[in-house]
């Protein structure tokens, strides 16, 4: 087959039927063991196409690895430490006084734009801590990528199968 055209099921339709046939005279338990050595098989094979690949040489690739193999717990995890970090902004900007319009009002200078009159000051720090929590990105994403196995895993969610 062509590397690059979609990939094609793999079993004819007589296969699939047969296979059928055979699923149908397995036990519950013969099927739940099938299921599990099936599931470990797929692990396996996405591990070895991630290294045949290069995805697991870089950190986009390793964020993708992750979110694929442990889904939802993780999406949470990297969203914990994304709502954590911008309270954290928020606290910043709230308790050490940052002049938050000041700095709008030196932008609206370069822009022309006349932001900093229209702006809430309350407002202005939440868009602040949201803007400075994206900002922080390049850094969280890194540390997401190092910690979510040994976090989601000491939590008892480990990978998906």
């Amino acid at each position: 087959p062509n590397p690059s055209s979609p990939p094609t099921p793999r079993l004819s339709a007589d296969e699939e039927t047969s296979y059928s046939f055979h699923l149908g005279a397995l036990t519950p338990d013969e099927r739940s063991a099938l299921q599990s050595s099936l599931e470990s098989d797929i692990a396996s094979l996405q591990s070895r196409l991630s290294i045949v690949n290069g995805e697991l040489t870089t950190i986009r690739g390793r964020f993708k690895a992750l979110s694929r193999d442990y889904g939802f717990p993780f999406l949470v995890y990297w969203w914990s430490l994304w709502g954590v970090t911008g309270v954290m902004c928020y606290g910043g900007i709230t308790v050490f006084e940052v002049p938050v319009v000041d700095y709008i009002e030196v932008l609206d200078v370069y822009t022309g734009w006349s932001l900093a009159e229209r702006i809430d000051p309350e407002l202005g720090n939440v868009a602040a801590a949201v803007a400075v929590n994206e900002l922080l990105e390049p850094v969280r994403l890194p540390i997401v990528v190092a910690t979510t196995k040994r976090v989601v895993d000491g939590l008892g969610y480990g990978p998906r199968r």
